[in-house]
């Protein structure tokens, strides 16, 4: 297993994953084979005025519109009932291992990878009814933390609470956060 992802190696797929729920990562049942990561967008700004053709749009650093996670489940069990409670936080860590090829020694190997993302529930579909079938329960999640991490680099990190945004291992808000 390697620590970090380098210009050398070619990522293939994702090998595994598992999911896990809460603080201490209790593990996660009934996942479906396959999840979105949420998207990641920043807030714009239009920008327009005297000396400029017209009008652009320019990203505000380090603010995004509001991130929506859904996770898909094969059915609705008592563990993912409870995400609805609204006085306790989600948090869903989802950890895999990222098969990659090493093009200078021919060899491929593994890359732990960590998305976790932690908000509120803002909405369930329980999914159907339909005999020989999963159910197809989706969790929609608001997020106010995001973090995505390969090996030991943190690729990126949101939180929107504490104005921290990690972009390839830079914090892009620090300057902001300590000149307010």
């Amino acid at each position: 297993m390697r620590n970090r992802i380098t210009r050398s190696m070619i990522p293939e797929v994702i090998n595994n994953f598992n999911a896990y729920v809460g603080e201490n990562g209790e593990k996660l049942i009934g996942l479906s084979g396959q999840v979105t990561l949420a998207s990641l967008e920043l807030i714009t700004a239009e920008i327009s005025g005297a000396g400029v053709g017209g009008t652009y749009s320019v990203p505000v650093g380090g603010l995004f519109q509001d991130i929506t996670q859904e996770i898909p489940m094969q059915a609705l069990t008592p563990q993912i009932a409870q995400m609805l409670n609204i006085k306790k936080k989600c948090r869903i860590t989802l950890r895999g291992a990222m098969q990659i090829y090493d093009r200078e020694t021919g060899a491929r190997d593994y890359v732990q990878m960590r998305y976790t993302v932690e908000g509120a529930v803002k909405g369930m579909n329980p999914g159907n009814l339909q005999l020989g079938n999963p159910m197809g329960t989706t969790i929609t999640v608001s997020a106010t933390y995001v973090s995505l991490v390969a090996g030991d680099d943190t690729l990126i990190e949101i939180d929107k609470l504490n104005q921290i945004c990690v972009v390839d291992g830079e914090d892009i808000m620090r300057e902001i956060r300590e000149s307010c």
